[in-house]
This record gives C-alpha cells, sequence and structure tokens, in this order.
C-alpha cells in the first residue's frame, strides 16, 4: 500500500505508479491513492496483463474506463491520459 511518505519518495525519485485496473477488478481491491500520488508529482500508468482466466478485457482503453470506474478520485481521460 502507497502512503504519504511512500508518495513523496516516488514523486522525489521520479517513479511510474502503474495502476494495474484488471487486477484490482478480479481481486475486489480498494482504490489506489491517485490524488495522493498527483499532488506528490507521481507519473501513471495504466498496466494490463491479458489472460483468459483473470483480466477482463483485451484493450488499454477499457483499462482506462475500468481505472476511472474504481478509482475514488474518479480521473477523467485527460487526467489517464496524462499520466
Amino acid at each position: 500500500r502507497v502512503d504519504e511518505s511512500a508518495a513523496k519518495a516516488m514523486g522525489e525519485k521520479s517513479v511510474v505508479g502503474v495502476l494495474l485496473p484488471g487486477a484490482q477488478f478480479y481481486l475486489k481491491d480498494i482504490a489506489p491513492p491517485t490524488k495522493l500520488l498527483r499532488e506528490h508529482g507521481v507519473k501513471m500508468a495504466v498496466g494490463h496483463w491479458y489472460h483468459l482466466d483473470t483480466w477482463v478485457s483485451l484493450g488499454v482503453i477499457i483499462g482506462m474506463l475500468i481505472v476511472a470506474i474504481l478509482a475514488s478520485q474518479r480521473l477523467t481521460a485527460r487526467a489517464e491520459s496524462a499520466g
């Protein structure tokens, strides 16, 4: 899990946080702290991996949509495409 100090360290080291919407959906996990990551300048990417048993989509666009739906901060497509 990412807390305030981890987000700060990630921003200082120019780390890119990878959001995994398929895994989050499949595992019924909590939403990532996207607002906290943005506040500390952490760029974000949407990652996906296709596997018949675990991934609900074949496309990155659908992955972005799932991130927007699952993220409690309601990311927009513009925010997602900007990182």
